[in-house]
């Protein structure tokens, strides 16, 4: 053996987060340090070298100090984009850590770079003896992933969250180094997230309350590792339709000399009308997992609550009473001509609440009468078990006031 040693010891760390900017928005901060150093003995002469490389979202260009045998040779912006140095400072500066498999830049078709990626590694260490020398690799990775779940500030919302997780274990390479290292799935209902297990699909449907951050780290029962966990928001929402019976008053009323805005309109016998729809991006089958598909029938429909038949019991004011049911017919008699947007979260109390509420009017419509009980009350009494304050006034009852009131749209 002629005597040679070659150690070569990298140091990464990088930390990332998000904070408010000026403009109201969220803006990703992060702080990166690689320091590679360099040392042994050829043919009887040390040598060392260090290089330091430094980057941030306030300095995107980097800082490098290179030294050779403790002597400055460069300092000044990390060279990105240098040709004959890409790759090193492309492993230099990748997070999570990465490394070299296979292929090089002027190869062709089909031998493209690869690379893998060391997202956990737990006490690596690989040798590879030969008659004439010895290579050994020592290697410890730790990656924390977090997820800032976004929102409007001050709302805390609670909403529905998919985290797709997946996870690849790695086996040591068949020579010194990392080329062509092999690699293999690892069973996802294995992985865990958020302290839970995901699905064999990789999936975890999870709620989580906005302006909070969430530790969405992938652990996997392996020693060496690359896993990501990829996050995707469903969003809610509770629209409000209401049809008037006189949408453009006082234009489109023979007597504009009335005291009060008419709420019924005598010639077609119609008091307008008033509904609801509960939507999510997330399919039914979703939906399925927190709730019946009986409640989630009523998901992304418009519905309201009407009268199967009804009689007057009262003439001044007039009063019509008769059984009740839910309808999905709501523009049998012309189309809204207000419909409001309003966001709401996916649970306590938001939109599963609010199917649920649906439901029970189903199974118990009870009777419908049109000042105590009818299509408005029912529209409002969703709304809270949503989280939607609608309006409740003295003369709110009535689809023509209702819909003057209506707060604006918040989608």
């Amino acid at each position: 053996m002629s005597g040679d040693q070659d150690s070569n010891i990298m140091h990464k760390n990088f930390s990332g987060g998000a904070q408010p900017g000026a403009d109201g928005q969220w803006h990703e901060t992060y702080v990166g340090g690689t320091d590679i150093n360099d040392s042994g003995v050829h043919e009887g002469w040390p040598y060392s070298s260090d290089d330091e490389l430094s980057w941030s979202d306030t300095d995107p260009a980097g800082l490098e100090i290179y030294t050779i045998g403790g002597v400055l040779n460069y300092a000044g912006p990390i060279i990105w984009n240098d040709d004959v140095t890409y790759l090193y400072y492309f492993a230099a500066v990748s997070i999570p850590d990465q490394d070299q498999v296979w292929g090089c830049a002027s190869c062709g078709p089909g031998y493209e770079t690869a690379w893998m990626t060391h997202y956990r590694a737990k006490n690596v260490h690989y040798s590879w003896p030969t008659p004439y020398d010895q290579g050994d690799i020592t290697l410890g990775a730790v990656t924390h992933v977090r997820l800032y779940t976004g929102g409007k500030a001050q709302i805390k919302r609670q909403n529905l969250f998919c985290i797709n997780a997946w996870a690849d274990e790695y086996f040591k390479a068949p020579y010194y180094g990392w080329w062509l290292t092999q690699s293999q799935s690892v069973d996802k209902v294995s992985l865990t997230v958020l302290g839970k297990h995901p699905g064999a699909d990789g999936n975890l449907w999870i709620v989580l309350p906005d302006n909070s951050p969430q530790d969405i780290t992938v652990h996997a029962p392996k020693q060496h590792y690359n896993a990501w966990a990829s996050p995707t928001k469903y969003l809610s929402q509770f629209d409000v339709f209401v049809r008037q019976p006189y949408p453009q008053f006082p234009y489109d009323v023979w007597n504009i000399d009335l005291p009060l805005y008419p709420v019924y309109d005598l010639a077609s016998h119609d008091a307008g009308h008033v509904w609801w729809k509960l939507i999510s991006d997330a399919s039914v089958d979703v939906i399925n997992k927190f709730t019946t598909p009986d409640c989630s029938q009523w998901l992304n429909t418009e519905v309201g609550y009407a009268y199967i038949t009804a009689s007057f019991i009262s003439y001044v004011p007039p009063v019509k009473q008769g059984p009740g049911t839910i309808d999905t017919n709501n523009a049998v008699t012309g189309p809204a001509n207000i419909v409001k947007e309003y966001a709401i979260g996916f649970q306590g109390p938001r939109l599963i609440d609010g199917l649920n509420y649906t439901e029970s009017i189903s199974n118990s419509p009870g009777t419908w009468n049109s000042s105590t009980n009818n299509c408005v009350q029912e529209t409002v009494k969703t709304g809270t078990s949503v989280g939607v304050q609608l309006p409740q006034g003295v003369n709110d009852w009535y689809p023509e006031y209702f819909g003057i009131h209506l707060p604006p749209s918040d989608p």
